[in-house]
């Protein structure tokens, strides 16, 4: 979704889950610079649209919601000496310095070495150098200088819209 506090400019979305991806490339393990630029570019052809939409209505500022943005957050607090996210914060700011330095991390471990890593949770342990390949190959392309993780997903959105929709009429 592109658009600001007044509105959305532009919105699709992809089926291009961590998993699938994992499915479709079966990294080695850990994961090598050739299979990264692989599966960056299967994901910018995939994307394609997202890509024309943000030349058209370029953005500085990415917001990502739940899973593996949760664990990014979770895993530079850990590196911080802070404590992981709590169930009331409505959202962090995410330093790109800090998200390049776990990225980093990410691409040189092993499946072994994340189930070691403060923060991540065993859940994401297969999935999160996937997400983070996505995540910085749209930060690169469209030029990200501020990221946030909001506490909330994208289902709890749908049904905050669904409720004022029932009570509103």
């Amino acid at each position: 979704i592109i658009g600001n506090t007044d509105e959305i400019f532009w919105k699709e979305s992809f089926p291009l889950g961590a998993a699938r991806i994992l499915e479709l490339f079966k990294p080695s393990d850990p994961i090598m610079d050739m299979e990264i630029s692989v599966i960056e570019n299967f994901l910018y052809t995939a994307t394609e649209n997202l890509f024309v939409a943000l030349r058209n209505h370029p953005v500085n500022t990415l917001v990502g919601s739940s899973g593996s943005f949760d664990s990014i957050v979770d895993m530079i607090k850990v590196a911080k000496g802070l404590e992981p996210c709590s169930e009331v914060e409505l959202y962090n700011e995410i330093g790109i310095s800090d998200y390049q330095g776990i990225h980093e991390i990410l691409l040189r471990s092993t499946i072994a070495d994340r189930y070691t890593f403060p923060g991540l949770i065993p859940l994401r342990v297969d999935f999160i150098v996937i997400a983070s390949i996505f995540i910085n190959l749209i930060i690169k392309e469209a030029g990200i200088s501020h990221m946030w993780q909001s506490g909330y997903s994208l289902k709890e959105g749908v049904l905050s819209e669904l409720k004022r929709t029932l009570v509103n009429g």
